[in-house]
């Protein structure tokens, strides 16, 4: 009994996974069922707070990679700012789930011997259960079935409006592109018939998928991804310069287009009101926000018109999402710890002879990368349990602990 809890303990890619699990609960139907909900949910609570403990206790504040100490840094500065705006249940509970995402999911103690074959059971079991609600979506698409599970509404809404299982169309997307790409990366290592014609398949499904629930964060996830693979796989820093000038140009442009031909509010819809009132109350209150249980009190004294989506997303925008709930000085302290885990693992990855895996590795740094542009519209890195953040920080744990050792 004791061998089992110490490797349940150890090697956290179950814990990886039944949070995975609970969040599809929560994004999908699933979460009308309270009992489901609410005992997974208290399950996973208690799972992290023993991996947590068992972590420090087991190697006594000393790792391997300076990782866990950037984390601890940050999430000092998380705290220092909740208790200048005020200490709060809904405050002390993100930094809970935070420091979980780092310490556990990110796993910072990951043994090396264990990470290259923990990382494709994930991909596999991930692309598995991420692919797997497009079946019953597909159902509910072909026959138009408009279902209401106790006052929330599944399935096909309208002609514009396709959610599936999920409770929104950006949810099933996301879920469909993740598909895809762990698809992708399963094909590329795993040479088999089978495989293949099972995932040229899969792949199919998902883009169906996609092209009709009308998620335009999955589309962006996917762009990004196929941007990173060109970037990351020719190592001339010339090209790389080019190639990344022009993006930025050409960025710059569609943003002064829509600027400038006033189709800026169209194009981000609720977003826009979410923003401008965010950047009014972001401007009184820089150096350490406004705290979560100010949040929604300062958004709405402050708003220029209707805040949609406000109660369930916040901003819509993690980085203005951290900086009005934390301030400037947590934003740039998580901004310089993403660039130091994107620039380390991008420069030893170029520096591998290994052809085959330094491909494996682009794959799923490209993925990395559409995951965190995609945060430019959502808010799923922080402060909550999701799908998106449980892929990101796991994936970001494996690359870096991988290439760090």
């Amino acid at each position: 009994m004791n061998n089992i809890i110490e490797k349940f303990l150890k090697d956290k890619l179950y814990f990886k996974i039944a949070y995975l699990i609970t969040s599809l609960i929560f994004v999908t139907f699933f979460v009308q069922y309270k009992t489901i909900s609410s005992l997974s949910s208290k399950i996973m609570i208690v799972w992290a707070g023993l991996l947590i403990l068992s972590i420090f206790i087991r190697n006594k504040f000393k790792f391997k990679t300076k990782a866990p100490y950037i984390f601890l840094a940050f999430i000092l500065l998380r705290v220092i700012s909740v208790f200048v705006t005020g200490i709060n249940k809904e405050a002390l509970v993100e930094i809970f789930i935070d420091f979980t995402m780092f310490v556990a999911i990110f796993d910072v103690d990951i043994r090396k011997e264990i990470i290259e074959k923990s990382l494709d059971k994930f991909i596999i079991i991930s692309a598995f259960l991420l692919s797997i609600p497009s079946i019953p979506s597909l159902y509910f698409y072909k026959y138009q079935i408009w279902k209401d599970i106790k006052g929330t509404h599944y399935g096909y809404l309208n002609a514009k409006c396709f959610i599936g299982i999920f409770g929104n169309e950006n949810a099933l997307g996301i879920s469909a592109a993740l598909g895809i790409i762990f698809t992708l990366y399963i094909m590329y290592k795993f040479k088999s018939k089978i495989i293949y014609i099972v995932g040229i398949l899969n792949i199919l499904l998902q883009a169906f998928i996609i092209s009709k629930c009308n998620a335009t964060n999955a589309i962006l996830i996917l762009l990004v991804f196929i941007w990173g693979v060109i970037f990351l796989y020719f190592r001339n820093i010339i090209f790389r310069g080019i190639y990344l000038l022009l993006s930025l140009l050409g960025a710059s442009g569609i943003v002064y287009y829509l600027i400038h031909t006033d189709k800026l509010v169209e194009f981000l819809h609720g977003r826009y009101n979410l923003w401008v009132t965010a950047l009014r109350v972001i401007k009184e209150n820089l150096i350490f926000g406004v705290g979560q249980h100010n949040f929604l009190i300062e958004m709405n004294k402050h708003a220029i018109g209707e805040l949609y989506g406000i109660t369930g997303d916040g901003t819509h925008n993690l980085f203005l999402q951290i900086t009005i709930l934390s301030g400037i000085l947590v934003l740039i302290a998580f901004l310089i710890m993403i660039a130091y885990f994107f620039i380390t693992i991008i420069i030893k990855n170029d520096k591998l002879e290994n052809n085959r895996m330094r491909i494996q590795n682009i794959m799923i740094i490209s993925l990395l990368m559409g995951l965190f542009a995609c945060n430019f519209f959502e808010t799923n890195l922080l402060y909550i349990i999701s799908f998106i953040s449980i892929t990101f920080w796991s994936l970001l744990g494996y690359i870096y602990n991988l290439l760090e050792y």
